[in-house]
């Protein structure tokens, strides 16, 4: 799992790799990505995290478009929106096994940021505990997006 800037670090990884030409292998069966703080295209072709399902079995991709700590980014670090404050720029450019959470609209963190609700939110810690337990997306009670089969929101 990784958190806010944690997830430059696992994109500096990426791009260090393909520098090396290491090949990768699946070493997790779950990635989570909660408050990135990475551009919101960081999941598609050309970027390095496109090659995310190299090192696991699926991820999945947390966001609220209420990110204070997120925005603050975007002004201080880097234009480009945030991965974690808006999810990803084209749903349809990012592999299939990536699957993204809208949990904009929870209503059981109390946080002022919005940047820690994968701690603070009991829906959000549920959640994230199915992922990890490997229970399969379509067992896991989410509300499901009519236009694409790997968006959900949390409520």
């Amino acid at each position: 799992m990784c958190h806010s800037m944690g997830n430059y670090v696992l994109e500096c990884m990426f791009q260090m790799l393909e520098k090396t030409g290491e090949i990768v292998i699946a070493v997790f069966k779950e990635v989570v990505m909660a408050a990135a703080d990475v551009d919101w295209n960081a999941l598609e072709k050309p970027k390095s995290l496109y090659s995310i399902t190299k090192i696991c079995d699926r991820a999945h991709v947390y966001f609220h478009k209420g990110e204070r700590a997120l925005a603050l980014s975007e002004n201080w670090k880097n234009s480009l929106n945030r991965l974690g404050k808006y999810g990803p720029q084209n749903i349809w450019n990012i592999p299939q096994s990536v699957n993204i959470l809208d949990v904009s609209d929870i209503d059981d963190d109390e946080g002022v940021m919005k940047h820690h609700y994968y701690y603070n939110s009991d829906t959000v810690v549920k959640d994230i505990i199915a992922v990890f337990n490997g229970k399969h997306t379509e067992d896991i009670k989410r509300r499901k997006f009519i236009t694409h089969k790997n968006i959900f929101r949390l409520k």
